[in-house]
């Protein structure tokens, strides 16, 4: 092997070691923890991580935006989730779901009206408060009770939600926040139960690890704990809505000021109409240009061409464009066709031309121009 490879290879080893023992010594390799964005699918469902639980534990799940009777008369589903604001409470709902109950369906209800209209306009407007009343549920409003501390063992309830009971019985259960109050209240009737809540953020997947909150969750959608003491094995019906998951744009609006984003557009439009429209004035009109600088090019070109005894390079030109026009109009591709056809056409021009023409001879002193003319009616008499 060369020496000069031999000593480039120890070179280059020796360098890299020092790199490596360099880096060893002065660099160090540890765990970083990166935020991750959650995926699109957990921003617009706030229950994900609840569906997959259920359904990692065999229990079906089926979801939908909005409902009404038909849909419940239609679901095989002995269990129902429903987000009052997003089901419609017509005529002899109530009625349905008493008797439904009563044979051993159980019915999780969220009263979220409070978000988007007035809670006691909307709840008897639609029907659901004369329904939880017949259970023999009363709507409170939910103030914490003065010197009580957070405790971290409480669930996650919904703190704009009071419950209390119309009279005690013994098949109703309410269950307390860390203040007292009466965050969820269930009642059993027949062989199922009715559970009432305000919006369920111990449900939601940010809330649901908390151990409170999965005991609870567990209780109500899992092992049946709470609710109906026989739970078929059709699994639950959700009728929840999806949250609306914010664009580049609503980011935007929301975090920025529009005012200043809406005047600095216009500045930057109006900055860029400033640099491609024109000086504004009378707009000059451009003198029409005479013919003598290009005469004079091409004089130019030919007095070069003459100086250096390269005129044929406009007769060989002239002469291909000849030979194509009569193999493509007269269908004579042969060398000795053409010269027989150009004979009988030209019969009136100088033949001593001709002939220079035909063989390819050079011009005489003076005769380049004639050539150049009868060059020209030849190929107009193709």
């Amino acid at each position: 092997m060369n020496r000069n490879y031999l000593i480039g290879l120890g070179v280059s080893v020796f360098v890299l070691g020092l790199l490596a023992l360099g880096a060893w010594y002065f660099f160090e390799i540890y765990d970083t923890v990166s935020y991750v964005a959650p995926s699109r699918e957990a921003q617009v469902n706030d229950y994900l991580a609840l569906d997959r639980w259920l359904r990692d534990q065999g229990i079906p799940v089926q979801v939908h935006d909005s409902g009404d009777l038909s849909l419940l008369a239609r679901s095989p589903q002995g269990r129902i989730f429903i987000q009052a604001s997003l089901f419609r409470w017509s005529y002899g709902t109530s009625e349905y779901l008493s008797r439904w109950i009563e044979r051993g369906g159980l019915l999780f209800l969220s009263l979220d009206f409070g978000r988007y209209m007035d809670l006691d306009l909307g709840l008897e407007s639609s029907g659901v408060y004369a329904f939880i009343e017949e259970f023999g549920i009363s709507l409170d409003q939910g103030t914490a009770l003065p010197g009580t501390t957070y405790d971290s063992d409480s669930p996650s309830y919904d703190r704009s939600r009071a419950f209390s009971l119309l009279e005690p019985h013994a098949d109703a259960r309410l269950m307390l926040d860390w203040s007292g109050i009466a965050r969820m209240v269930e009642v059993r009737r027949g062989r199922g139960a009715l559970i009432v809540t305000g919006r369920p953020n111990f449900l939601s997947s940010y809330n649901i690890e908390r151990p409170p909150n999965s005991r609870l969750a567990w209780g109500i959608f899992g092992s049946g704990t709470l609710g109906a003491s026989d739970p078929q094995d059709e699994g639950w019906l959700f009728i929840r809505g999806q949250t609306r998951v914010q664009g580049i744009l609503g980011s935007l609006f929301r975090q920025g000021n529009f005012t200043v984003l809406l005047i600095s557009a216009v500045v930057l439009i109006l900055i860029c109409l400033w640099a491609v429209i024109p000086v504004f004035g009378l707009v000059r009109g451009d003198e029409e240009g005479s013919a003598k600088p290009l005469r004079e090019r091409f004089l130019a070109e030919g007095r070069f061409l003459r100086r250096y005894r390269a005129l044929d390079l406009y007769r060989q030109v002239y002469m291909r464009e000849i030979r194509r026009g009569l193999a493509r109009r007269r269908g004579l591709r042969d060398e000795e066709d053409q010269r027989l056809w150009m004979e009988e056409t030209m019969k009136d021009c100088d033949m001593g031309l001709l002939r220079k023409i035909m063989y390819h001879e050079p011009a005489g002193p003076g005769e380049f121009p004639a050539l150049v003319g009868l060059y020209k009616t030849i190929l107009e008499r193709i």
